[in-house]
Parts: structure tokens; C-alpha cells; sequence
């Protein structure tokens, strides 16, 4: 199958729950890399004070957030006058799997700073 119909409202619906989705992945994962950064600046300040070898560079990558991405859909689905729209298959990756180019980077990322418990 090389394309799929669907109805405007269930795409819509679905971009929707998708961005509201990466949001929430995405704000976990920066409250962790805020807590990461200040604990790795305390620890250095600390080890500084105390006449310790300390680090100067540290690489924590802060997460990106991909919302523009889902918007930019999200507003060519509501401007479109079709009740159907037709997808790709990399289309229909995209926006009804949320499986994106960027996704498997996102995860890893987010992954490293996402709070458990």
C-alpha cells in the first residue's frame, strides 16, 4: 500500500495527541537537564573551592523540542478544505506512528535526563 485516506478530524485528533505527547517527553527531559547542569556546575564550583581538580567542559545536550514541526502540520490539516486527506506511507509514519526523522534522537536524548519514579 503506497498511500492511505483518512478522515481530517482522526488526523487532526491524532497530530494532537502525538505533539501533546513530545511536549510532556520533552519538559520531563529538560527539568532533568536542569537538575544534571546545576549539579554539575555544584560539584565543579565545589571541587574548585576545595583547591580540587575539577572539570571546565562538560557536555550535557539540552533536549529539543519539535513542536513547530507537529504545528506546521497541524495548521495544513485545518487549512485543508478536503474531508479526506490522503497520506504516504512516510507521511502516515510521521504523523499517525509520530515516527519522525529526528524521533530516535529525541528518545535518546530525553532518555538521559527523564526522571525515574
Amino acid at each position: 500500500m503506497k498511500s492511505v485516506k483518512i478522515s481530517k478530524e482522526k488526523l487532526l485528533e491524532k497530530l494532537k495527541e502525538n505533539r501533546t505527547k513530545h511536549l510532556e517527553q520533552y519538559e520531563k527531559a529538560l527539568e532533568g537537564w536542569k537538575d544534571q547542569v546545576v549539579d554539575t556546575l555544584q560539584k565543579a564550583l565545589g571541587d574548585a573551592r576545595a583547591d580540587r581538580d575539577f572539570i571546565i567542559y562538560f557536555d550535557l545536550p539540552k533536549p529539543e523540542v519539535h513542536s513547530d514541526e507537529y504545528d506546521a502540520v497541524i495548521d495544513q490539516v485545518e487549512w485543508n478544505e478536503e474531508e479526506q486527506i490522503e497520506l504516504a506511507l512516510r507521511e502516515f509514519n510521521k504523523f499517525i506512528r509520530d515516527d519522525w526523522q529526528w524521533k530516535k534522537d529525541f528518545l535518546d536524548n530525553t532518555a538521559m535526563y527523564s526522571k525515574m519514579g
